[in-house]
């Protein structure tokens, strides 16, 4: 279904020569070899190169671009994705001027400085810690505000700076926000960041 989807894209912007077409394809031949692959960081993953050529020439993202990014960040080697990272905080920072920051942008942030962890990039995901901290983030967005704090704990109990148990706050505020599937994912994602 999805080589389908790709074949009848890939046609569409042959006909129409728009790049979300492109786009498009790219997303579903990757969707497509990831489905017959179990491992996601697997060499023979469909590579979405116009994807990746037009996330690296884009100077702005916006909602649009963001999306693509999220969609195929585990095809990017780390350098390149911290690299776009940085790009993704320059372009939300211009965003947060007009309107705040939403989850979802929180959210692929802590994406990458988990992939920077399990990459044992600390370098790299301190730095991206440190620039998610200066984004504007609403006092009403809990999710965000736990996802971060989340995250920081992580970074600190894998680098030594803070005990296992801190986890346990977190994991305590979700439990009274009844924001169980987030705590689910969470320790899934902190067993595999930790381990």
């Amino acid at each position: 279904m999805c080589t389908e989807i790709g074949l009848l894209s890939k046609k569409k912007y042959e006909d129409t020569k728009k790049l979300k077409y492109l786009h498009l394809s790219d997303e579903a031949f990757l969707f497509a070899s990831r489905i017959k692959t179990e491992n996601s960081t697997d060499k023979n993953l469909y590579k979405p190169i116009n994807i990746q050529n037009y996330l690296g020439r884009c100077d702005t993202w916006n909602y649009y671009e963001i999306a693509l990014f999220n969609n195929i960040l585990f095809t990017f080697t780390l350098e390149d994705a911290v690299l776009l990272g940085h790009r993704l905080v320059l372009s939300l920072r211009k965003k947060q001027k007009i309107k705040s920051i939403s989850d979802e942008d929180v959210l692929i942030l802590i994406n990458l400085i988990s992939y920077c962890l399990e990459e044992n990039a600390e370098v790299a995901a301190h730095k991206l810690l440190n620039e998610v901290s200066t984004l504007s983030i609403s006092e009403f967005s809990a999710y965000s505000r736990i996802m971060i704090l989340w995250i920081n704990t992580i970074f600190k109990i894998k680098y030594n700076q803070a005990p296992e148990n801190d986890l346990h706050h977190t994991f305590h505020v979700l439990s009274v926000l009844e924001m169980d599937e987030t705590l689910i994912m969470l320790k899934n994602w902190s067993k595999k960041l930790l381990n």
